[in-house]
């Protein structure tokens, strides 16, 4: 499903074989937008990810894994006037462990010394939630066109999904954030924080500097 909020230009979108009218019961759904604007999505991010990665590097498994993810998760999709998807990210909730996070197959999961924090790390705070009658979930895709990255966009596209995942029940929301274009520290001024005081990292098949947040 895939429905409009009447504020900012936004589109959310369910995940596959989810009614979005049973969390947003007074949405309009509109089934027939769904498969177009996930295609709007999908071209945008993966624009993003060739400019990250640069012509020396293949982002073709990159694509068709987050393609897989794209299907279990919400969307946020942000519009210009014209109906261009300007800015995206993604919300997925966590049912499982610390192997369902993506940040458990970054390369600071496989270092011998912050391996074992970041899993000690997720596993307590999956615990906490859950003790609260919470969810964890994993925030991710958050891509912007060129022309709007100077822009409040960003922000906007960030608040909406950490509203979408407190209506959904989230109790803790992680990203594998990178510092191009200060995604990073975008995220820490809205009051996010970097998980258990573990570095930033080189991700290769980003070809960026990454942070866990």
């Amino acid at each position: 499903d895939c429905f409009r909020l009447k504020t900012q230009g936004f589109l959310i979108i369910a995940p596959d074989g989810v009614d979005a009218r049973d969390f947003f019961p007074a949405s309009c759904v509109d089934d027939g937008l769904h498969s177009e604007i996930l295609k709007r999505i999908h071209s945008l991010r993966e624009y993003a990810l060739r400019e990250a990665a640069g012509s020396r590097h293949s982002i073709g498994a990159t694509v068709r894994r987050f393609r897989d993810l794209d299907r279990q998760s919400w969307h946020v999709a942000m519009q210009d006037g014209s109906g261009r998807v300007v800015g995206c990210a993604r919300y997925r909730p966590i049912d499982g462990g610390f192997e369902e996070f993506r940040a458990s197959e970054s390369a600071i999961a496989r270092s011998t010394r912050y391996g074992p924090m970041l899993r000690s790390s997720l596993e307590g705070l999956l615990s906490s939630a859950r003790h609260r009658g919470k969810h964890c979930g994993e925030a991710g895709g958050w891509a912007l066109c060129p022309d709007v990255r100077k822009t409040t966009a960003g922000f906007n596209i960030a608040l909406m999904t950490y509203a979408l995942a407190e209506h959904l029940g989230s109790g803790l929301a992680l990203t594998t954030a990178t510092r191009l274009n200060q995604s990073a520290s975008i995220l820490r001024r809205i009051g996010a924080r970097r998980l258990a005081g573990l570095p930033g990292y080189y991700e290769p098949e980003f070809a960026s500097v990454m942070e866990i947040i």
